[in-house]
Parts: structure tokens; C-alpha cells; sequence
């Protein structure tokens, strides 16, 4: 086959890095005679790894929610800090095979054989569509991103459809067909498949907990706290899943994978296998009087992946819609003094789904009436200002059907994500807030927080988002927590103009190229105006790629970046550039990372993951920085 030398080029035009990573999509308009996958870019240094959830780390356990959602079903959500302070919320769902009618299947592709990629709420769907009443969802498997096999083993229904290759380490999960959950390698996955063969089964990479221990010989691969997922036996052959969310500043910072093993040995595994995590990470779960399954995880890519395949949880318990008992929201959270609480109600059925609530004799109350007052019919809570708890039950004919509890608090901690951050004029923007009582978030009403704002910068709206005024304006954002001394600022710009950090008109400077080194031909060099791709100046960084070589069934790609780490200035709310799209670049996704405020690399889409590059031309291109980011940044080194 005759190498293809294929480029695309760039000129940057706001403050960014700009760390392409070019897929094939679409791979019918590459017309390439090999598949190509995604690119993950890895940071290179080392970070400090924290603790995870150790029994002295549950004493900093900021909320627990627990939660049955059918016979034989548990969910847990913790949120908890850890030794330095940092967020971390985890999700465990617990599955007791034995007698209770639940039991683990393996979710495919809208249910079929064959491979591809496809979102676990997508395949929850087609499962429920075939008849099977799923209660949660956990992703699994690495994959291809490109064809969506998956790395390992997959067996469904007893039938097997994919044996990893020899040369692969990956280990499995499954269920034998005698219904004995088990954990292991290759050797163990052929001496079953053997001697009575698997029910269902599908791959993991790295065994994390073994016999009761952390695996000596698990080495982790890489030591970036990252969103994570894992499945884990126990001593009484309970299988459990956990999910935890990543790379959210102030939300959940995630954890290493030598954390995660730490941690599924403290929740009680004897042995645990790595799943697929990053942005891959997907947790759902269908809360009591619900049809079906929601998502309850945030992944950290912002929206849910599609992925290879998953593990769904069952039950066969028959679903009547008749009413058993009610689910009362909301549930455990925490509102300011005086406020109004709508409590509200969905009818359960025994098996956990929905039903009608009764038409009559159902009644609202309290557990302690000198906090506030509920309407008997409404559900509306009115805080009477006393802090404390407060648990409102639902009746029908004078019986318990239904509870939650709440706690009025006054806040004791006010926050911004970002201390400085920058604004278009004349539009509406939330300042990233966060509002708390004990770390717990605190749902606000109105003049709860007491503003001062300078009026060339805007003025406040009862929603407490800032509409800013017309002109450019810097100033700083006081906000204090009504009637206490509880106060923050933060450093407000409007109207900032864009800022140039490379333009490449004095030569590539610090800038290289990078691969995955999978057999990729790729270099970096300077257009010319007289190569005609140029958009300003005399010169435009060139990316050239050349994947016809690389491996197989493989993560490839081609980066562009600086050697040196470089601090951003300002806050900027977007970072753009002009991109000369070739024939040959047609369908690949350029993709960029930043660093943020704790040096944690955060990724931006140029393009969208299922479109790609769709131009020819010059074009500007530009990432938005979502609002949960927290700077000041700085460029990604290559």
C-alpha cells in the first residue's frame, strides 16, 4: 500500500493549546484499508495520590444515601472528603444473587451480537425492549473506538461471542452457569469454559483485589485521579459495582486506580476487577416508581460515552403497577431557613415500579411541628426558621406509605470556583457559586444572598446570576450570606478581548509533534503563504499525518503542542483557532486539553466526536471552557 502524507493546518487565534487528536469517525470518507481509534492523551507527571475511601475516611463522610431499588437490589451514594480537603462521590450498587430474583446480564448493542458503540442508556433500552426488566446499569469493557469490539471476553445467554486474543492481559468478570459469580485470568476464564461454561462474561483490564488483598502484581495504569469503575465479590458472593466521578472541581476530583483497588478491598471485595473508566464511566439506576433507569453518575466528558458494552442488573420480580408504597422527594437535602420545601410523591409497586398513587385518603405530616408547618394535601413545607431535620411522611388511611427527611441549616461556607473570572456584556451569567452547610450543598431562596455588585459591571437577578451591563468594566463581586458574616468575592471582567498565545510567525518555537506510537508517520513543520494555507501573516503551524502504517485495531493519532507548560492569562470563557481542513483530514475529531486551577488536564472538543472534521478550507473553530472548569489555566505540554 502506498503511503498517503496527509496534513491539515492551523493558525491560532486565541489564548489556547491546541493539542490535536484526529480519529476517523467517519471512516467511509476516509476510504482507509485499516481502522483507526481515538487518541488518549496521558499526562506524563506524576501526581501526589491522596487516600481513598479507608475506614478513617468515611469519618469525613460528607452525605450517605442509600436506597433499595428492588428485592435483592442496594444503591448507595457517598460523598465524602478526603485527607486534603478534596470531594470525591462514589456510587455502589449491590446485587445478592441469591433467591431474590435479581441477576446479571450483559448488555450489548441494542441487544444483539454484533460489535459497535453505543451509549448504556441505549442499551438498557433495547434489553427492556427484548423483556427484561433492568433496575441499574454499569458501563464495562475497553474497546475499540472506532468498531467497538471490545477487549476481552464477551459471553451472552451462554453464547460466546469474542475471546480476546492471546497476546491480550485482559482478565474477566462472569457468572457460571452453575450461577457462581467469579473473577479472574485466561487460565481460569478456558478451565471454566471447560468444565460447564459461562452464563455471562465480559472483560475487565487488571485485576485490583485478589483473595482479599490488593493484587501485588496489579501496577496501575497511570496514577491520575480520574473518574473509575469496578465490580467486586464478596465473601458472601454479593457482586457490587462501584462508579466514581472525576476531574469535577468542587464536585468529585475522582481517584488513582491503586485507589480504587484500596478502595473496593475496603467495601469488602475478596477480589475486584478493573472496567473501563475516564469519560467511559456511567452509572444509571431507575429510582423507585420510575419506568426505567436514569442516569445518576456525571461523567466527566460532560455527556454520556458510548460504549462497547455493560453490565445491566435484573429482576425477575413481576411488576403489577399496583400501589404497594410511595417515594417521597426530595430526599436528603438541605434548605435554608424560612424556606419553602415542595414534598412530593411517586406511587411504587412491589417490584420497585411505577404505580398510581391512590386517589384518596392519602394525607401530608411532620415529625416535629416547631420546625414549620405541611399542607395535609399539597405537601408544601414552610420553615418556621428553627434548624434541624425534617421528615415528612405520607399516609394513606392514617399509615405510613412513604418518607424523607430533609435539614433546614443555615450556610456556613460560600465559594466561587473561580476567583476571577471573565464575561460577555450585556448577557446573564451564573458566577459558580457554591453554597454550603457542612459540605453539603444548601438549596437557596431568594435574598438569601445579600450582593454587592458595581454598577458598571451589571447588577444581580433573583435567580443570583449577574446580567452584565453593556461596556468593558473590571471590578470585584461581594456576596454574603444573609444575616451572618459569612462572605466572598470574586474578580469580575466584561467585555475582555480575545488574546493571541501563538501565532507562529517567528517559527514553531517550543511546539512538537506526538503519536501514540502505534506506527504512526507524523511531523510538524511551517505553511507558507505560498502554499496558499495561510490565514493571517506569513505562516500557519502544519500538522502532517500519515496513518496508513499504524497498527491495527489500535489507539492512533497525531498531537500538536508545546514542550513547555505555559500559564494562560486572564479567564478566558473559550479557546479558538483557524484550522484549514484538507480531503484527507474529512471526519477526524480535534480535540485539545488544558490544565486547570490544580494542574488537572481537562479535555475541549473542537469538533464533535461523531462528525469530525467536516470542512474544507479555512475555518474558526472554538471550544467553549463549561463553567465547572476551574482555572486559572494553562496549555497542555505534548
Amino acid at each position: 500500500m502506498t503511503k498517503r502524507s496527509r496534513r491539515f493546518s492551523a493558525a491560532l487565534t486565541t489564548a489556547l493549546v491546541l493539542m490535536p487528536l484526529m480519529t476517523p469517525v467517519a471512516q467511509a470518507k476516509m476510504g482507509a484499508a485499516h481502522q483507526v481509534l481515538a487518541s488518549k492523551v496521558v499526562s506524563e507527571q506524576k501526581k501526589d495520590t491522596g487516600d481513598s475511601v479507608t475506614t478513617d475516611s468515611k469519618k469525613r463522610t460528607i452525605e450517605k444515601i442509600d436506597t433499595q431499588l428492588a428485592k435483592g437490589v442496594t444503591e448507595e451514594k457517598l460523598t465524602y472528603n478526603n485527607s486534603k480537603g478534596e470531594r470525591t462521590v462514589m456510587q455502589t450498587v449491590s446485587v445478592d444473587l441469591k433467591n431474590t430474583g435479581a441477576s446479571l446480564y450483559a448488555g450489548t448493542p441494542d441487544d444483539g451480537k454484533d460489535f459497535a458503540r453505543q451509549k448504556v442508556t441505549d442499551q438498557v433500552k433495547a434489553a427492556e425492549k427484548n423483556g427484561h426488566q433492568v433496575v441499574a446499569g454499569v458501563n464495562a469493557d475497553f474497546f475499540s473506538m472506532t468498531t467497538g469490539e471490545p477487549s476481552g471476553v464477551v459471553v451472552k445467554n451462554g453464547e460466546v461471542l469474542h475471546e480476546k486474543k492471546p497476546k491480550n492481559k485482559e482478565s474477566f468478570f462472569g457468572i457460571a452457569k452453575d450461577g457462581t459469580p467469579m473473577i479472574g485470568d485466561q487460565d481460569l476464564y478456558l478451565k471454566v469454559s471447560k468444565e460447564q461454561g459461562f452464563k455471562q462474561a465480559l472483560g475487565g483490564l487488571g485485576i485490583l483485589v485478589k483473595d482479599g488483598e490488593i493484587n501485588k502484581d496489579f501496577k496501575g495504569m497511570d496514577d491520575e485521579r480520574s473518574a473509575r469503575t469496578a465490580i467486586g465479590i464478596r465473601k458472601d458472593k454479593t457482586v457490587f459495582f462501584v462508579t466514581i466521578d472525576g476531574k469535577q472541581s468542587g464536585y468529585s476530583n475522582g481517584i488513582s486506580d491503586l485507589e480504587l483497588a484500596q478502595t473496593m478491598k475496603d467495601q469488602g471485595a475478596v477480589d475486584s476487577l478493573n472496567l473501563d473508566s475516564g469519560g467511559s464511566a456511567t452509572y444509571l439506576s431507575r429510582t423507585p416508581g420510575d419506568k426505567t433507569v436514569s442516569l445518576k453518575n456525571r461523567p466527566s466528558d460532560g455527556d454520556e460515552r458510548t460504549v462497547a458494552n455493560s453490565w445491566l442488573i435484573l429482576t425477575d420480580e413481576e411488576s403489577d403497577h399496583k400501589f404497594n408504597n410511595a417515594y417521597v422527594t426530595p430526599k436528603d437535602e438541605v434548605y435554608s431557613p424560612n424556606s419553602e420545601v415542595d414534598f412530593s410523591a411517586k406511587g411504587v409497586d412491589k417490584a420497585g415500579y411505577n404505580a398510581d398513587l391512590p386517589t384518596s385518603g392519602l394525607s401530608w405530616s411532620i415529625n416535629d411541628k416547631t420546625l414549620g408547618s405541611i399542607d395535609e394535601k399539597s405537601g408544601k413545607f414552610l420553615s418556621s426558621g428553627k434548624v434541624g431535620n425534617v421528615t415528612a411522611t405520607l399516609s394513606k388511611d392514617g399509615k405510613a406509605v412513604g418518607d424523607s427527611t430533609v435539614t433546614v441549616a443555615t450556610p456556613d461556607e460560600i465559594d466561587f470556583l473561580n476567583k476571577s473570572v471573565s464575561l460577555k456584556t450585556g448577557s446573564t451569567h451564573s458566577l459558580g457559586m457554591k453554597v454550603r452547610y457542612k459540605d453539603r450543598d444548601v438549596n437557596l431562596k431568594p435574598n438569601d444572598i445579600v450582593w454587592d455588585v458595581p454598577t458598571e459591571i451589571g447588577k444581580m437577578n433573583d435567580k443570583n446570576q449577574l446580567e452584565t451591563a453593556s461596556g468593558h468594566a473590571k471590578g470585584v463581586v461581594k456576596a454574603t450570606i444573609a444575616g451572618t458574616k459569612v462572605a466572598n468575592s470574586l474578580n469580575v471582567e466584561i467585555g475582555q478581548l480575545p488574546e493571541v498565545l501563538y501565532d507562529f510567525e517567528k517559527g514553531l518555537g517550543d511546539w512538537k509533534v506526538g503519536s501514540s506510537n502505534r506506527g504512526e508517520v507524523n511531523s510538524l513543520g511551517l505553511a507558507s503563504e505560498a502554499d496558499g494555507q495561510v490565514r493571517f501573516g506569513d505562516h500557519a503551524l502544519e500538522v502532517k499525518f500519515g496513518f496508513d502504517t499504524a497498527q491495527k485495531e489500535a489507539t492512533i493519532g497525531a498531537y500538536a503542542g508545546p514542550a513547555e507548560m505555559k500559564n494562560i492569562p486572564g479567564a478566558p470563557t473559550a479557546i479558538g483557532m483557524w484550522v484549514y481542513g484538507t480531503p484527507e483530514a474529512q471526519g477526524y475529531w480535534l480535540r485539545s486539553q488544558i490544565y486547570d486551577g490544580k494542574g488537572t488536564p481537562k479535555p475541549l472538543n473542537f469538533t464533535d466526536e461523531s462528525t469530525g472534521i467536516d470542512w474544507l478550507g479555512w475555518k474558526y473553530v472554538e471550544a467553549q471552557i463549561p463553567d465547572n472548569y476551574e482555572g486559572p489555566y494553562a496549555t497542555f505540554p505534548n
